[in-house]
């Protein structure tokens, strides 16, 4: 069946849901998509607590992840990531617990879920040890269409290596020229939930900030995020990042 289209020739909102969560070819068996959806975070439920960093799950998890590469030839790093809905004491305790317990699977740190009332300034201590210890950073900021100020203090407070979604970027000239500059990397995802509600159906390629981030300059990578949430595969992100954005 074709893929439904709006009068722009554009998929159809609606459509973007069912057409590309579906993974292709040799990911859609159960082992395969385990290993692709979620090798990459220790994310769980309460991810952020001390039981989910102990060290035989995550050894278990890199071993997984040594597997992929022999049978897939899927390379993978793990990036703990922070429950920024948690305490901040327990983000510090979290990324102690990773670098003592660390593998050499894990490449950084990271902090997720929401942003509009935990911004990232809150955990500059976490960020400092992990940046101490020798671990990339990364951080959610400017996904649900909060401040290009959150963006900021991810670059400037935490100093991380990469933004996940960042698209208000946009929103300031100056920030976006520091970003170019510095190299910083923007995962973005093409079905981002926030923009998928508040865009017109019929305009959400259009208007979508990952298509001024491209025409600005800035460093962009496809991403999932979150595949069941965004309603996407790695395939899937790419695919229309080539074609609509």
């Amino acid at each position: 069946m074709a893929p439904i289209k709006s009068e722009r020739g554009l998929p159809a909102r609606a459509e973007l849901r069912r057409q590309y969560v579906k993974f292709p070819g040799p990911f859609q068996t159960p082992r395969a998509l385990a290993i692709l959806i979620r090798p990459t975070t220790l994310d769980s439920v309460q991810h952020h607590r001390p039981q989910a960093i102990r060290p035989n799950p995550k050894a278990a998890i890199v071993r997984g992840m040594r597997d992929a590469h022999t049978d897939f030839s899927i390379s993978s790093l793990l990036i703990p990531a922070i429950d920024r809905e948690a305490e901040v004491a327990e983000a510090n305790e979290m990324v102690d617990l990773v670098i003592v317990n660390r593998q050499a699977g894990v490449a950084g740190i990271g902090i997720d879920y929401r942003e509009t009332y935990r911004p990232p300034e809150l955990f500059r201590d976490a960020f400092r040890m992990a940046k101490a210890a020798g671990l990339r950073l990364t951080a959610h900021a400017g996904e649900f269409g909060t401040s290009w100020q959150n963006v900021a203090t991810a670059v400037d407070g935490l100093q991380v290596d990469r933004v996940d979604h960042g698209y208000t970027v946009v929103d300031n000239p100056e920030l976006v020229k520091r970003c170019i500059d510095q190299g910083i990397v923007f995962t973005v995802v093409p079905t981002n939930s926030y923009y998928l509600r508040t865009l017109e159906p019929q305009r959400w390629a259009i208007d979508h900030p990952i298509r001024r981030m491209v025409e600005l300059g800035l460093l962009v990578h496809p991403n999932t995020d979150d595949p069941a949430l965004h309603h996407v595969s790695p395939a899937g992100a790419w695919e229309l990042m080539y074609s609509h954005l």
